[in-house]
């Protein structure tokens, strides 16, 4: 997608401006900057809540149009806060080609910089809290480099069996899912 938008801004640069903002609002900025997407998440919550001085003081508004014109001006990029991808394979959660398909048959591909906490839950061993707090150690630091960034945060046994996974991508054939 950050591919087609360049493209875009590209061949029309006098609407440069606009489908950057499109693509940085409906992101929330992640795909940008963490700093952005932190202060957007937390003035959606104090919004959700209703805390009106807390979403005003937040002031996220400010810094979203100096991203979208920093991207603009070549000073950003809108990939720039993307993290490698670190992928693994569970072999043992089963997925159906289709959605609508009853046959679960494909092993499930999880990238650990993008996984929510359904997706890390599907690993043995890993609970709530545990996902939770990956994916808060992602969100507070910044995306992880490789496997051993999870060293704070999982058990030897857990390290052991993510490595075991991330080997076992790399040996397993292409698939297509219908």
């Amino acid at each position: 997608m950050i591919v087609l938008v360049e493209q875009y801004a590209k061949l029309f640069p006098d609407e440069a401006n606009r489908i950057y903002a499109i693509f940085i609002e409906t992101t929330w900025g992640a795909t940008v900057s963490q700093q952005l997407a932190s202060a957007l998440a937390r003035a959606a919550e104090y919004g959700r809540r209703g805390d009106i001085n807390s979403f005003r003081c937040e002031r996220p508004f400010p810094l979203l149009d100096a991203t979208i014109s920093e991207v603009a001006a070549g000073q950003r990029t809108l990939g720039g806060n993307l993290g490698p991808e670190i992928w693994i394979v569970n072999s043992e959660f089963k997925i159906a080609s289709p959605i609508w398909a009853a046959d679960r048959r494909l092993p499930f591909t999880i990238n650990l910089n993008t996984a929510t906490e359904a997706e890390l839950m599907t690993i043995r061993g890993i609970d709530l809290v545990a996902a939770r707090n990956a994916i808060a150690a992602r969100g507070a630091h910044g995306f992880f480099r490789n496997i051993d960034d999870f060293k704070p945060l999982f058990s030897l046994q857990i390290l052991q069996q993510l490595n075991s996974m991330s080997y076992e991508i790399k040996r397993l054939a292409t698939y297509h899912r219908d």
